[in-house]
């Protein structure tokens, strides 16, 4: 009995022996290294050529065919005015500076409320850095000052922006909410005349008249044959208050 176990332990084996042989051997699954799907742009803001620090900075990113989303990221500049932006996905970004909707309350307006750039392209397979460098310094010389008398048939003034040029203006009119109750067309002009009636993007509107008394301007700029709010450089003053006269 003892001599049957056995043979057959044997005859097991070998039957374990030749599966094990018939068996092909296993391949181990080549992996194919994922491809980096983050990039940076960097760059040095300035304030009149000059390098400014401690200044926040935001990001918008291209969504979609045309549209431009504002991201949460931000940055500051350093000691030396530079700024870098990291760790993005692939994709269209413009940098921007926003002052938050300030109100002017001196004679000498120098900085645009808001500065957004032109767009740049950055992708994770870029050779080096791409970079956005950009003065936000505006020197306006606003007519009307802030907080002068503005009279029905007068024409707004101010000068150009020579950090962005080749630039349209337009003149936005609203009430102390800043809620908007004209604005011209878009031109290449440095001055536009208003006769005190409502309308959107016109130098004469046709609406209702705005009663005398206190409001709020803006001179917003945009790259010529580009969008305010699109993938080109664009921006606007700080709120300019004056009362109007009729």
């Amino acid at each position: 009995m003892k001599a049957n176990r056995l043979f057959a332990a044997g005859i097991f084996a070998l039957m374990g022996l030749g599966l094990m042989a018939g068996c092909p051997a296993t391949t181990p699954t080549a992996t194919t290294p994922e491809t980096p799907t983050v990039s940076a742009f960097k760059g040095t803001i300035k304030f009149g050529g000059e390098t400014k620090s401690g200044l926040t900075l935001g990001l918008k990113q291209k969504s979609g065919t045309d549209t431009w989303q504002r991201l949460t990221t931000t940055t500051t500049s350093a000691s030396n005015g530079t700024y870098s932006f990291k760790d993005l996905a692939n994709g269209s970004y413009q940098a921007l500076y926003d002052d938050g909707g300030q109100t002017v309350t001196e004679a000498d307006v120098n900085t645009a409320g808001i500065y957004v750039t032109d767009p740049i392209e950055v992708s994770s397979t870029q050779a080096s850095t791409p970079v956005i460098d950009f003065d936000i310094y505006w020197p306006v010389n606003p007519n009307p000052a802030p907080n002068a008398t503005f009279t029905v048939g007068q024409s707004f003034a101010w000068s150009s922006n020579t950090n962005a040029s080749g630039a349209q203006y337009q003149i936005l009119v609203a009430n102390s909410g800043k809620t908007s109750l004209w604005s011209s067309a878009w031109g290449t002009n440095n001055t536009v005349a208003w006769n005190g009636k409502q309308g959107s993007e016109t130098s004469t509107p046709a609406g209702t008249d705005v009663t005398a008394g206190s409001y709020l301007y803006q001179i917003k700029f945009r790259k010529a044959g580009g969008t305010f709010g699109g993938g080109n450089f664009y921006g606007q003053t700080k709120w300019i208050p004056f009362t109007l006269n009729r």
